[in-house]
C-alpha cells in the first residue's frame, strides 16, 4: 500500500512525514531524501524523484508549485502525461519493497488524480495549519504576500478536497501534535497501516519539536482578518474532518500571545519616543546656557 503525505507547503508536512518514518514507513534510502534546510532543520522528508517528477508533471500542465495551472479533470489524461506516468509507477522499485511504503510532496496536493492513476490503492495523508499561519511562514520565506498565501493555501486544499474521497484521506491538524500527540500519532499509525512498538512510538514523538512552530493564529483571527467566507468556511469543513476543535482556552491563549507581541511593539516605541525627547531636551539645555543673539 502506498502513503503520501501531501498539503500545502508550511502546513507540517514534513514533520508528519518524519513521523511515520518513524513509526516504520519505508521511504527509501536516506541519501535519496532532500536534505536539511534553515527553514526546515530536521530534514524534508522529500524523496528527490518523486519532487522532480511533480515538478514535470506541474510543467506539462502549466504552472508550478507557487502558480498552480488548470486542474479541470480533463487535463491529466493528455498524451504529454503518458511517459510521466511510466516513470511514476517505476518510482515504486526505487523506494524498496518493504511494505507499508510512501513518499512526501506538498505539490502532490495539485496532482492527486495522476497519482490515484498510478497506484489506484494510494492513501493521502493530508497535513492542515491554519491559512494565516501558512501564509505569514511564506511570507517570512519571501514567498508571497499574506493575501497570495491565503489565495495559494485556499487553491490546495480544495483541489485535495475536490479529487479525493474521505476513505482515500487523513486529514491530520498541526496543531494536534503539540497539544494530543498521542492521540494524533494513533490516528497516523491506524491510517498507514503500522505495526509500532513501543520504543518507535516514543521515537516518533521526539521528533515533534514544538520550538519549530513560528507563527500562530486561532480561528477566530481567520474569521476576523479579512479574509473570503469561502477560506473561513474551508478552513472549517477540514478541521472537522480532522476531528479538530479550537477550544476557547486556545483561542484566548492565541489572543494573548499575540496581544503580548502589540505590547511588546509598543513598549519598543515608547522607549524610541523617550530617547527621542531626551536627546531634544539635552540640545535645548545646552542652548539656553548661550549668550543672547540681536538686540537686548
Amino acid at each position: 500500500m502506498a502513503i503520501c503525505v501531501t498539503g500545502m507547503h508550511r502546513s507540517g508536512t514534513s514533520m508528519v512525514m518524519s513521523v511515520l518514518h518513524g513509526l516504520g514507513l519505508n521511504i527509501g534510502a536516506e541519501t535519496d531524501l532532500m536534505g536539511a534546510h534553515p527553514h526546515n532543520p530536521e530534514g524534508h522528508w522529500e524523496h528527490v524523484d518523486f519532487l522532480d517528477l511533480d515538478d514535470a508533471v506541474l510543467g506539462v500542465l502549466g504552472g508550478g508549485w507557487d502558480y498552480p495551472p488548470d486542474l479541470a479533470p480533463a487535463r491529466f489524461d493528455l498524451d504529454a502525461l503518458k511517459p510521466l506516468m511510466v516513470r511514476a509507477r517505476e518510482l515504486r522499485a526505487a523506494v524498496g519493497p518493504r511494505e507499508p511504503w510512501g513518499w512526501k510532496d506538498p505539490r502532490t496536493s495539485l496532482l492527486l488524480p495522476f497519482w490515484f492513476k498510478a497506484y489506484p490503492d494510494l492513501k493521502v495523508v493530508i497535513c492542515l495549519r491554519n491559512p494565516l499561519e501558512v501564509a505569514e511562514s511564506l511570507r517570512k520565506r519571501g514567498s508571497s504576500s499574506r493575501q497570495f498565501g491565503v489565495a495559494l493555501w485556499k487553491t490546495y486544499n480544495q483541489q485535495i478536497l475536490e479529487t479525493s474521497t474521505p476513505n482515500q484521506r487523513l486529514i491530520t491538524h498541526y496543531l494536534a501534535y503539540f497539544q494530543r500527540p498521542h492521540v494524533e500519532l494513533e490516528r497516523l499509525r491506524s491510517f498507514a497501516g503500522l505495526t509500532a512498538h513501543d520504543d518507535r512510538r516514543g521515537e516518533s514523538l521526539r521528533r515533534i519539536k514544538p520550538m519549530h512552530r513560528h507563527n500562530t493564529s486561532s480561528l477566530r483571527e481567520v474569521s476576523d482578518a479579512g479574509v473570503t467566507s469561502d477560506v473561513v468556511d474551508l478552513y472549517r469543513r477540514m478541521c472537522d474532518e480532522a476531528g479538530w476543535v479550537e477550544s476557547e482556552e486556545q483561542e484566548i491563549q492565541a489572543m494573548v500571545e499575540a496581544g503580548s507581541a502589540r505590547i511588546r511593539r509598543i513598549s519598543t516605541r515608547v522607549s524610541e519616543l523617550e530617547s527621542g525627547i531626551q536627546r531634544e531636551t539635552g540640545r535645548g539645555a545646552a542652548g539656553d546656557g548661550a549668550a543672547p543673539k540681536g538686540p537686548v
